[in-house]
């Protein structure tokens, strides 16, 4: 038998911790019913963002598990710390696999922010451009997929910060940059003395959930 502390993030942003023996139920509950969800029901849609299961032979006791957690979370955990326990790890197969230990973007509260992206054509898993020009649209695709995956687009970044092997390269840079990034998100632009692959530009964004 099992029971389940869970932690809902509501239209406004508030995160909302409860218990329960029927997870799905409960999420539905919260945002279509009046039944037992008077503290959320001004707040729908809410969104379930964590749970954990506690199992036991005895389902009274797997509920008490659980709230006991549900107590231990609303009462002494802060928000930045339930914002860390629920992070989330974002991957997709449209763009390039991480080359080393990192995830391709990771979704923290209602930011999202990416990892750096170089000119790797996913589909043969390696830099198939040579200009700076054609990296450059490939970066940017490979951005746009990830975006995509978290449920953001390029309208959603707020921040870029953009590394070039050779600042000689920066208006063409800038001039394909300008296309996909069209609502002017701040931006850091630094030349670096190298990058992976030996490639000529890479970037990474920080996007608002939509």
């Amino acid at each position: 038998m099992k029971a389940y502390t869970y932690i809902l993030r509501c239209s406004d942003g508030t995160l909302y911790t409860g218990y329960t023996t029927e997870l799905e139920k409960r999420v539905k509950e919260h945002n279509s019913s009046d039944k037992g969800a008077k503290y959320t029901k001004a707040r729908r849609p809410c969104e379930l963002v964590y749970y954990e299961a506690f199992e036991d032979e005895d389902i009274k006791k797997a509920k008490i598990l659980a709230m006991k957690r549900e107590w231990f979370i609303k009462n002494k955990m802060t928000k930045k710390e339930k914002e860390t326990m629920i992070m989330k790890k974002i991957h997709t197969d449209t763009a390039p696999a991480a080359i080393g230990p990192y995830s391709q973007g990771i979704i923290s509260g209602n930011l999202f922010f990416s990892s750096g992206q170089i000119a790797i054509d996913p589909e043969v898993g390696d830099v198939t451009e040579k200009t700076i020009e054609g990296q450059t649209r490939q970066v940017m695709k490979n951005l746009g997929e990830v975006l995509k995956a978290a449920g953001c687009t390029y309208e959603s970044v707020i921040k870029t910060t953009c590394f070039l092997a050779d600042m000689d390269d920066f208006s063409a840079f800038n001039e394909i940059y300008g296309e996909y990034f069209t609502g002017k998100p701040a931006r850091s632009c630094v030349a670096v003395l190298s990058l992976p692959k030996g490639v000529l530009c890479e970037v990474e964004v920080i996007a608002e959930l939509n």
